[in-house]
């Protein structure tokens, strides 16, 4: 289960400047639809005009009107509905939604639900609104985070996942699963969604795909920013996932934001493709070849053999902005940046006394499709990231593939 807290906490510190580089919350409406205890909803209102919360756990609604009073918020609302009627919500805005929040909801719904409120957010926003779409575990990835612990679990058909729950290592999913179970096997099957499943850009694509957009063409921020990678550290598996997309995106029919990679899916949708820049950071994918003295560590990190060690990330386009995520260890480290057109850019990073991830944020004066680094012997570098720029079009009827 989560904690009320920390969660409240990293939407306000990590989530809402997230926001906020796409959609100042400055007198914005927003609705969360799905709010349960509010500790995301009452975070956005120390920004936005107002907030309307709505879930159809009453208990949790209850929790957050208590949270309500305890943190003397008065522009927030929060109300339970009844699953029938939820999507009524979207009547309290007759003028069109500012900010349409789904915060850790997508995975608790059917299919069907998943495309009507994705469909129904779209449909409800004002010109210049933003749906976001924020902590939906990822069907795709190999591990389950979320919901049972257990590795390929939001993978398997939900016939084997109704007859495997019992030998998943987390208390709290087999004893909700068994409680559901004695009520009958219907109760059993609604409560393997209910509990989470995953999500993938498929139900994106169901929902939202007509003549102009493949589904995704609206998505213009997601989570590889470097403010939301302290809250989503870049795991090993997330990489190999984006090695196979880069592999194969000849048989994507779209281009895949970069937010289907990752264990969660976080991302920031406009009304129409076109309408902002599309500036994604896009995960480089291993390749040592040009490299010289790198090699992996036992933890599948890159790892500089001498003080001699170059590392050469050759991109797959041009980029002025590139991210590295260095592991902090005692010690003095001293990194150097070079680019093709020879620029370079130095860091110094004292020694810490636990170990760390930093995350240094590169930015050059011209493009370039090569960026060398140089660092120490031992230094370990879990992450690089290069910025991918897709210009605004104006809300012209086009795709981006």
């Amino acid at each position: 289960m989560y904690d009320w807290e920390n969660r409240y906490r990293v939407t306000l510190d990590r989530f809402i400047p997230w926001i906020e580089q796409t959609k100042p919350l400055a007198g914005c409406e927003v609705l969360e639809f799905g709010c349960g205890t509010g500790s995301v909803g009452l975070a956005l209102a120390q920004k936005a005009r107002s907030v309307y919360g709505v879930d159809v756990d009453e208990a949790a609604v209850r929790v957050a009107n208590d949270k309500q009073v305890h943190k003397d918020v008065t522009n927030a609302r929060f109300e339970a509905m009844p699953g029938e009627s939820i999507l009524h919500a979207v009547e309290k805005f007759p003028d069109g939604i500012d900010v349409f929040m789904l915060y850790a909801v997508l995975e608790h719904m059917t299919t069907q639900e998943r495309i009507d409120v994705l469909r129904v957010a779209r449909e409800h926003l004002k010109p210049d609104g933003v749906l976001v779409v924020c902590e939906s575990p990822n069907r795709l990835t190999w591990g389950d985070h979320h919901t049972s612990k257990m590795p390929f679990n939001l993978q398997l058909p939900p016939d084997v996942a109704l007859r495997y729950y019992p030998r998943t290592p987390r208390e709290f999913y087999v004893q909700a699963m068994d409680a559901a179970k004695q009520r009958g096997e219907a109760a059993l099957e609604d409560a393997l969604v209910r509990l989470g499943r995953g999500v993938s850009h498929h139900e994106f694509v169901l929902a939202l795909a007509n003549e102009h957009d493949s589904g995704v063409d609206s998505i213009v921020a997601t989570n590889y920013d470097p403010l939301l990678l302290p809250a989503r550290h870049v795991e090993r598996d997330e990489l190999h996932l984006a090695r196979y997309c880069e592999a194969h995106a000849d048989k994507f029919p779209m281009f895949l934001p970069p937010c289907f990679m990752r264990y969660y899916i976080d991302c920031i949708m406009t009304k129409q493709p076109g309408l902002l820049d599309r500036r994604f950071i896009m995960p480089w994918v291993w390749d040592t070849s040009c490299s010289d003295g790198v090699g992996y560590s036992k933890w599948d990190m890159l790892i500089f053999q001498a003080n001699t060690s170059v590392l050469a990330c050759r991109l797959p386009g041009s980029t002025t902005r590139a991210i590295f995520a260095v592991e902090r260890r005692n010690g003095d480290q001293y990194l150097a940046f070079t680019c093709a057109n020879g620029q370079r850019i130095e860091r110094h990073l004292p020694p810490q006394p636990e170990p760390s991830t930093e995350y240094i944020d590169v930015q050059f004066d011209k493009p370039t499709d090569t960026v060398w680094m140089q660092g120490p012997q031992g230094c370990e570098v879990s992450f690089v990231g290069w910025e991918h720029v897709i210009p605004r079009t104006d809300g012209l009827k086009t795709l981006a593939h």
